[in-house]
């Protein structure tokens, strides 16, 4: 009698465990993460040839997915953050190796272990990423009526003095901008720093923040004063946040202008820039010298700047301007009907005013200036002008 006796064995097996996680835990991003995964025998052989079949499964919390190998040998492992894959049955004595697809928006920062070989017990791996910040740089432009750029051209005090306002707003685009809104800074161009100029802290006093708007909880906003030869960098904004930038104050003889790229294409029109950030970032927003007309009334001997002179501004035909504005600044306006322009001073604010005032937007034509009314105590000149 022949007995014969049949043995299976099957392999020991052990399990991988890759967990992801970002630097901020408080950053509430949704999306997936692209592990890489690659298994390799004893006799060397990876991906179908390992032993493990063409694909692993694994199981994120209650869902088990599966991840095919392909020609390369690598199985893609789709992780969210903060979960963790676990891949079962892989045969004990395995090799693997762990790496990441590039992420929009993240650097590949800490992968604990990066490779390693299955044994009995669980083989863990954690893998962190870091969200990427840029700069956002806004810079000013002057052109003149035939759009030459005189921006290095001008006065020192044009160039120093006039101030244009921009509002910008960051809001994270699916994520949380709370846990980096308090590590975003502001810089500012000192060209009188010796060598060329520096950039330094935009308030050497106080810290630049942006503050939440109260009509949106991930919206921040923050108002930046921009002169010709001192423009701004915003740094340390995190990747993946919109942002919007307009300019809201031009100077007296400048008109609002749309902003561009840093080849000098236009973006939008109305000085409005929406986009996303993932990279470093230049603006340019440019503005166009346009007719103007300064007043500024002093006393006979100059010494003094006189508030309280009233014109009249007529064209050619001894028409009154169509004028509207107040305070010293007007401006041409074909349903205007301002007649009395009002020498003002001004000590505090934008473009500060000293006995003056300044008519922006006019056309192209002669015009005839004449004092109305003389300052209190002062009689008025009777010249025309």
């Amino acid at each position: 009698v022949e007995l014969k006796a049949t043995y299976t064995n099957s392999p020991k097996v052990g399990s991988l465990k890759i967990t992801k996680q970002l630097d901020k835990n408080t950053d509430n991003y949704a999306g997936e993460f692209a592990i890489k995964l690659t298994l390799t025998n004893i006799f060397g052989q990876s991906g179908v040839n390992a032993g493990t079949g063409d694909s692993v499964q694994y199981t994120v919390g209650s869902t088990t997915k599966t991840a095919e190998f392909d020609n390369n040998g690598i199985a893609k492992i789709m992780i969210p953050k903060g979960q963790t894959a676990i891949i079962s049955g892989i045969p004990v004595g395995t090799n693997y190796k762990i790496s990441e697809d590039n992420q929009s928006y993240f650097t590949n920062d800490t992968i604990t272990t990066k490779s390693g070989t299955i044994s009995a017990d669980i083989s863990e791996s954690t893998v962190t990423n870091k969200r990427q910040t840029g700069t956002l740089e806004l810079n000013k432009k002057i052109v003149d009526k035939n759009n030459n750029d005189i921006t290095n051209n001008l006065e020192d005090n044009i160039r120093t003095g006039y101030k244009f306002v921009y509002y910008v707003e960051l809001e994270g685009d699916g994520f949380d901008l709370a846990p980096y809104i308090n590590n975003i800074s502001v810089e500012k161009f000192d060209e009188t720093i010796t060598g060329g100029g520096d950039w330094v802290d935009y308030d050497e006093n106080t810290p630049f923040k942006f503050t939440r708007s109260p009509d949106d909880t991930n919206k921040y906003i923050g108002t930046l004063d921009i002169f010709i030869a001192s423009p701004v960098k915003i740094k340390g904004i995190p990747y993946g946040t919109k942002y919007k930038v307009i300019e809201e104050l031009s100077g007296d003889n400048y008109d609002y202008k749309s902003s561009s790229n840093s080849d000098g294409t236009v973006r939008t029109e109305n000085n409005a820039l929406n986009s996303v950030m993932s990279k470093d970032d230049i603006i340019t927003i440019t503005n166009k010298e346009i007719n103007s007309i300064k007043v500024v009334k002093n006393d006979t001997d100059g010494t003094n700047k006189l508030a309280g002179a009233v014109f009249e501004l007529k064209d050619s035909n001894g028409v009154n301007v169509k004028i509207s504005g107040s305070k010293g600044r007007y401006k041409y306006d074909t349903t205007g009907n301002v007649t009395d322009l009002i020498t003002y001073t001004e000590t505090t604010g934008d473009n500060r005013l000293s006995g003056s005032f300044v008519v922006t937007g006019l056309p192209n034509g002669t015009y005839t200036l004449t004092e109305t009314t003389a300052p209190s105590g002062y009689v008025k000149t009777e010249k025309t002008y």
